[in-house]
């Protein structure tokens, strides 16, 4: 790729409730974290390797968050090697967290086919109701069928989300 070309198709930052979420659909997530460089590399030397629990927030530090047990507790890379952490640790010690993506990460990918789908609902919803005005002379079974149609779409709670963006 040349110079002008962007690796980087954007970033968020994540709140710590959507982190586990984020860091399994994009691969992991940078952290930012306040430790005590010390008492980290210490417990990153020892053998075997101490988890880094709840520590004083001396030094900054950035890592790549790779796995979540699920209940707080986790494993980053940092300092070429995988550490463990406890959720003291990530309650107290985690300052901020970021995810990356380019143009072709498949979360967003994903994201822009679940849009063209919400339009192309919002679109079938449009069409049965034009259908709908245009049987208004027609018979009752015809009504019937059109509007069993449209309450099927209905059902679905996207739909009306794909109706808005439609209408824009």
């Amino acid at each position: 790729m040349g110079c002008s070309e962007s690796f980087i198709y954007g970033y968020a930052e994540v709140q710590p409730q959507y982190l586990d979420w984020f860091a399994k659909e994009f691969s992991g997530a940078l952290l930012g974290l306040a430790i005590d460089g010390a008492v980290a590399s210490q417990d990153f030397d020892d053998s075997p390797r101490r988890s880094w629990n709840e520590m004083a927030q001396v030094d900054g530090h950035d890592t790549l968050y790779v796995k979540s047990s699920g209940i707080g507790n986790g494993t980053l890379v940092t300092w070429g090697g995988l550490q463990t952490f406890t959720k003291a640790f990530r309650e107290n010690n985690v300052t901020d967290s970021w995810v990356i993506f380019d143009q072709y990460d498949l979360v967003l990918i994903g994201q822009l086919l679940r849009l063209l789908l919400l339009k192309f609902m919002a679109l079938m919803y449009l069409l049965l109701v034009n259908k709908l005005k245009q049987l208004k002379n027609q018979t009752r079974v015809e009504m019937t069928t059109a509007f069993e149609k449209l309450y099927k779409l209905a059902d679905d709670p996207r739909f009306v989300l794909a109706v808005a963006a439609v209408k824009k």
